[in-house]
């Protein structure tokens, strides 16, 4: 996409550490922007049901940084189901329908820990796995980016998957 155009950018979690800087970002360019805060989609979180339709009409890209991230003191029985209701399963819905609104980009904030906690001594980290993921967070994040990409096989939707390290400035909160 040429850097001369103007886009009509959707943004989820825009309350959220990362989303908000994004969204900063966002308003200081030429792109319109549809910010999406927690709970404004049916006022629920995102999960395989949330109905995007309505908010994709003429979008050009998503940027999808919400996700269920850093629980200090987990109530669930299940972690990983509650990971993957939002961070699988909500992704893989709304890339879906992006599909179907014609939506050209769509642009996955995983993690960084997908490869693991550590990398071999005096070894760069590769985006090939090394060591696989070892937390609930993580590994949904991996299968949502193995769900992307069978998705971007299938269709026209550009996936971009980008794995951030640990995040941190100021308001930081989270496990930092």
């Amino acid at each position: 996409m040429s850097s001369n155009l103007k886009l009509k950018v959707l943004l989820t979690g825009s309350n959220g550490f990362v989303g908000s800087k994004i969204l900063e970002e966002l308003k200081k360019s030429c792109h319109e922007v549809v910010p999406i805060y927690r709970n404004d989609i049916d006022n629920r979180n995102i999960d395989q049901n949330t109905n995007w339709k309505d908010l994709l009409k003429d979008i050009d890209c998503i940027i999808h940084t919400a996700a269920r991230a850093h629980i200090i003191k987990e109530i669930s029985n299940d972690p990983i189901a509650e990971f993957r209701k939002v961070n699988v399963a909500g992704t893989i819905n709304l890339a879906n329908q992006a599909v179907k609104a014609g939506v050209k980009r769509f642009i996955f904030i995983s993690t960084i820990k997908v490869n693991g906690e550590f990398n071999k001594i005096n070894s760069p980290m590769v985006e090939e796995l090394e060591c696989p993921p070892s937390d609930a967070y993580s590994c949904s994040k991996y299968e949502a980016e193995i769900a992307l990409q069978s998705i971007a096989k299938k269709t026209n939707l550009e996936i971009v998957i980008i794995r951030p390290p640990l995040v941190y400035g100021p308001k930081v909160r989270a496990n930092f």
